[in-house]
C-alpha cells in the first residue's frame, strides 16, 4: 500500500497467488474492515482504498485499488518509506525521498542552504531596502539581531548559510554560488550576464 501510494496507484489481489494462478480465500464479511484497518493503522498518513470481490472459476479474490496519494510522502508503522518499481517494492532512496517530499511541499528546493556562502555573501544594501518598507533598519541591528531575522525570513537557512533563494536575490556576486550567471532581457539583447544582487543587476 505504502509503494503505491507513494507511486502512481496500484491494485492488490488477495487470493491470487504471484504466478497469477487463481487461489481464492473464504468469503469474509469483516475482510472490507481488515483491509482497511490496515490501510488506516499501517500506513502513515492513512490511505484511502477500495475493495471488490470478484468470482473466478469458481473461487472469491478480492480487488484492493490504492489511488497515487495526495498527501505522500506516506511510510509504514516502523518509519519506512517504499515506491514501487516496475512489479517491485523497495525502500525509496535519497533523491525519491526527496522528491517526494518536494512535491508534498515539505521541501523547498529554494530554502536549500548553499554550505559554501556564509552571510557575507550577501548585499548589505539590498537586505538594508528590503526591509525598509516594513521599517525596519537593518544596518541598526546588531549580528545577532540579523541573524536571527534573516533565518526568519529564510534568507539563512537553520544552519546560518544563505539559502538559495537568499542569494539568488540578495547574493552580492551570485553567478559563482548559485549555479552560474542569470540571464536577463534587455531591448534586443537576450541573455545578458548579470552578478551582484538581482534586485540591482537585472535591467528592464
Amino acid at each position: 500500500m505504502v509503494s503505491f501510494a507513494n507511486s502512481h496507484g496500484g491494485v492488490i489481489l488477495i487470493g491470487v497467488g504471484d504466478d497469477g494462478s487463481i487461489r481464492g480465500i473464504e468469503p469474509n464479511r469483516s475482510l472490507d474492515e481488515w483491509v482497511s484497518n490496515i490501510a488506516r493503522n499501517n500506513v502513515q498518513p492513512p490511505v484511502q482504498v477500495k475493495t471488490e470481490a470478484h468470482t473466478i472459476e469458481g473461487k472469491t479474490i478480492v480487488e484492493v485499488r490504492i489511488e497515487k496519494g495526495r498527501d505522500r510522502p506516506y511510510q509504514d508503522n516502523s518509519g519506512r518509506f517504499y515506491v514501487r518499481v516496475g512489479s517491485t517494492n523497495r525502500m525509496a532512496s535519497l533523491p525519491e525521498l526527496m522528491r517526494l517530499f518536494q512535491e508534498g511541499g515539505f521541501y523547498h528546493f529554494d530554502k536549500t542552504e548553499v554550505e559554501d556562502a556564509d552571510p557575507r555573501s550577501l548585499a548589505r544594501y539590498a537586505l538594508s531596502e528590503y526591509f525598509q518598507p516594513y521599517e525596519i533598519a537593518f544596518d541598526e541591528l546588531d549580528s545577532e539581531e540579523q541573524i536571527t531575522l534573516l533565518k526568519n525570513t529564510d534568507i539563512l537557512g537553520p544552519g546560518g548559510h544563505p539559502t538559495i533563494a537568499g542569494l539568488m536575490i540578495f547574493g552580492a556576486g551570485i553567478g559563482g554560488l548559485a549555479g552560474g550567471a542569470i540571464g536577463a532581457i534587455s531591448g534586443s539583447s537576450v541573455g545578458k550576464n548579470i552578478g551582484g544582487a538581482i534586485g540591482k543587476g537585472v535591467v528592464s
